[in-house]
């Protein structure tokens, strides 16, 4: 192209200049120049908890501090959208939270409603009541669970027993087909009790699971409770019919083995046929100490749950 044409130059100089109305052009104004222009309107500040969880005891009161950063409490829900039953009162600085009576520890999901001019929040809560009056039974089923395998086996009549037969073989009383003979006639699977207390007790495991998740009462743990006190009696009596059967070897290191019946000591948390007997002992302070005639086998009888039981025989 021949850029030296004046005319040409002329008309490229043209086609150049911006067009008003057509958007060309860098020099035009922009929105915030725009007559009427106003800006963004700022949402309400959400309100804030303290916390979003609380761990409550039944029937108590509890506050939760709040920030409303102006907004004004208009009640709460749970998440299923029903009423709850924990009270929430709202004051100047956060809301007060009552529980109810429980039969079970409850977890509760709620949401707390706020409104702030034409805003509404729905802050949500998950608020843990304890089931304070059901402690010593929560205590009580804890330990049974944990007693379950020693109770099964009658583990203390058993290593009384086993010492015994051990001793009057080591003694020369016995020969070793006997001792052998002996120590296999000890079977607590023979017990009459043994199927169903072994029922109930894996009753009671799955019970205890379901009752921390609201899904059993306090009731149900109570009733399996005393059925399986009633069990171990029954489950304890073959010990110690066994323990009977081998008296004349036992009588040498011990006045009685077969004294009481198989019962739960509270104190000491754990199924005992010796601990908290007078026969065996006396309590001093928390510590159950057996008496003199009984010092051979201290390491054999477990009266604290702390204690490992040693066979010293062999």
């Amino acid at each position: 192209m021949n850029l030296g044409n004046p005319a040409l130059v002329l008309l490229l100089g043209i086609l150049t200049l911006p067009i008003a109305g057509c958007g060309g052009g860098s020099s035009g104004g922009n929105a915030t120049d725009t007559p009427g222009a106003t800006e963004n309107t700022l949402l309400p500040e959400r309100p804030a908890l303290e916390s979003s969880y609380l761990s409550i005891d039944e029937e108590s009161e509890v506050f939760l501090a709040v920030d409303f950063n102006g907004s004004s409490f208009q009640g709460s829900a749970s998440e299923t959208g029903t009423a709850s039953n924990i009270t929430i009162v709202a004051d100047d600085e956060g809301v007060y939270l009552h529980t109810p009576s429980v039969d079970a520890p409850r977890t509760v999901e709620l949401f707390l409603t706020f409104t702030n001019e034409n805003s509404t929040f729905r802050e949500p809560i998950s608020v843990h009541v304890r089931n304070t009056s059901a402690e010593t039974l929560e205590k009580r089923t804890r330990q049974t669970i944990d007693d379950s395998a020693s109770l099964l086996r009658l583990e203390q009549d058993l290593t009384l027993y086993h010492f015994a037969v051990d001793t009057a073989y080591l003694n020369g009383v016995i020969k070793h087909s006997e001792k052998s003979r002996l120590i296999e006639d000890f079977v607590p699977e023979h017990s009459l009790a043994y199927s169903l207390l072994d029922s109930k007790l894996s009753e009671l495991g799955t019970t205890y699971s379901d009752y921390h998740q609201g899904h059993a009462t306090d009731v149900e743990l109570n009733q399996l409770v005393q059925q399986i006190d009633v069990l171990a009696r029954d489950h304890g009596a073959y010990g110690v019919e066994k323990l009977m059967s081998i008296s004349h070897f036992s009588e040498i290191f011990a006045p009685t083995l077969t004294a009481g019946t198989l019962s739960f000591s509270e104190q000491a948390g754990f199924f005992s046929r010796f601990v908290g007997n007078p026969v065996y002992g006396d309590w001093h302070g928390q510590t159950f100490q057996l008496k003199p005639p009984y010092n051979m086998i201290t390491s054999l009888l477990r009266t604290s749950l702390s204690q490992d039981v040693l066979c010293d025989a062999i």
